[in-house]
């Protein structure tokens, strides 16, 4: 089986790449407030935004592993500008298995609603804190479970402004032209 790549789609992915790294460097500092009150690290609170343009871009190209390859190439990225500090080279599972997450539920739940952005973003984004926790923080007790609270919280939040983002660039005629390749 040959899969045919449209230029369109891999410009579209790289795109939001690079909106899911510039998120999480700009979330970062707000959601530290918050996570630092609470003594648990901040990072699965910042994924979560940043998780949200990866399933905006599965949701449009919907090629098979989308989001596990754009979680890869980001975690390559994110380890040669020095964004993944306490992970290290554990970044590349923490970033490519959230994403085979979000593949996962793009297969099972067809449907392209909130209800699909926000679950998939929450259990992607808890999938990596959980996998971070297991591999770089070791927390335990009311810390973890205060962590993984967050983490999936945020996650639905940041998977719910995914989707309503989605739905409105969904409506732009370039957009759907030549992302979603449809004419309209």
């Amino acid at each position: 089986m040959k899969l045919k790549i449209p230029l369109s789609h891999l410009i579209f992915l790289a795109i939001c790449i690079a909106l899911s790294l510039v998120t999480k460097r700009v979330i970062s500092p707000i959601t530290n407030l918050l996570t630092d009150f609470l003594r648990v690290p901040g990072g699965g609170a910042a994924t979560a935004f940043s998780l949200m343009f990866l399933v905006i871009a599965t949701s449009s190209i919907q090629w098979p592993l989308a989001t596990a390859a754009a979680g890869f190439v980001q975690s390559l990225l994110a380890l040669s500008m020095g964004m993944g500090a306490y992970q290290g080279a554990f970044a590349i599972l923490t970033y490519t298995l959230p994403g085979l997450v979000i593949d996962l539920f793009r297969k099972f739940y067809p449907r392209r609603d909130n209800a699909y952005f926000s679950l998939s973003c929450g259990a992607a984004n808890t999938t990596g804190a959980l996998l971070t926790n297991l591999l770089v923080f070791r927390l335990e007790g009311i810390s973890f479970l205060l962590w993984m609270l967050i983490a999936c919280v945020i996650g639905l939040l940041g998977g719910l402004l995914g989707g309503l983002l989605f739905h409105r660039i969904e409506r732009i005629p370039e957009f759907r032209r030549f992302v979603l390749c449809q004419e309209k």
